[in-house]
């Protein structure tokens, strides 16, 4: 992604020759993106932000053109502007998961037993139906990560899953720190549910994740054009595990019947270095497009993580 504005620009390289791992990589992520199309980029670069700078730029557009503050908001995302990365060839009949920290959510009605919730199966549906809604009540309409239930079958089907689950699907943001508990909620349901409740105001409620679709962040790893998907980053790069597709979906309200698993965490959790997990997830990107060129490698340009 070339971007135009010269004050971005400046940023950009200011980012990409840092030699702190998080900042490099959120500056190789709009040097790697392919998936915007130039009528995106456009729309992305003219957009106002508060205060200057791509990262700044990058963070109030999430927040008023992705995210939006109304529930019936439109993002980019899924407009045709967009149609270099909308996802038209997802099959209607799969199952689809998508894990949802549910701590901010909680903290609005702390009357909410999490414990007694996550510890019926299934759940309480009177408390279960209080976080929900409280769910469905959360401002804006950001777009979903989620990926296909069965390449995660495995995991699910784990003691540890939620640990396996975040390593695999790359949610180093979710991640607890040590000694820090954090709630999460399973979500499954059918693309055709998504479909259904999107119908008439989305044509394609799916999409290819790209850098201008969230906020900045380290373990986001934008694919390669012509992969068809987006792939996560495994936190822990050394299990030789394949690389899990991901798409976003338009948002929808979600119901009790889609509630999967209920699980909390306290951190630490391992993961590799930042530079060491994105260096093994663009070796794999290389090899699912055939491009050994694509990208650039990060570990011999920044200082390892202790």
């Amino acid at each position: 992604m070339l971007l135009a504005r010269q004050d971005l620009v400046d940023d950009l390289l200011l980012w990409r020759g840092d030699r702190k791992p998080a900042d490099r990589a959120v500056g190789d992520n709009f040097a790697f993106e392919e998936n915007v199309s130039p009528a995106r980029q456009s729309a992305f670069e003219a957009f106002t932000s508060d205060e200057a700078g791509l990262r700044n730029h990058t963070a109030d557009h999430f927040m008023e053109i992705i995210r939006g503050a109304a529930l019936d908001h439109v993002p980019d995302t899924f407009k045709p502007l967009n149609a270099s990365a909308l996802l038209r060839t997802i099959e209607p009949n799969q199952r689809v998961v998508r894990l949802i920290c549910i701590d901010d959510a909680l903290e609005k009605d702390p009357t909410i037993d999490f414990s007694r919730l996550s510890a019926s199966s299934p759940p309480d549906p009177d408390i279960a139906a209080r976080m929900i809604r409280l769910l469905n009540e959360y401002p804006g309409a950001r777009p979903a990560f989620a990926c296909l239930r069965s390449e995660v079958t495995a995991d699910l089907a784990a003691p540890d899953w939620l640990t396996r689950l975040i390593a695999r699907l790359g949610l180093g943001h979710f991640a607890p720190r040590s000694g820090q508990e954090r709630r999460f909620v399973l979500m499954q349901y059918l693309v055709s549910n998504v479909i259904a409740a999107t119908q008439g105001r989305v044509d394609t409620p799916f999409a290819i994740p790209t850098v201008v679709d969230q906020r900045p962040g380290e373990f986001f790893f934008p694919p390669p054009a012509g992969l068809g998907w987006g792939f996560t980053a495994d936190l822990d790069p050394a299990s030789g595990r394949p690389p899990v597709r991901e798409f976003l979906h338009h948002r929808f309200p979600g119901e009790v019947q889609h509630i999967a698993k209920l699980g909390s965490l306290t951190g630490p959790i391992p993961r590799a270095p930042l530079a060491a997990l994105r260096d093994a997830h663009l070796a794999r990107l290389r090899t699912a497009s055939g491009r050994t060129t694509h990208g650039q490698e990060m570990s011999h340009a920044v200082d390892p993580e202790a």
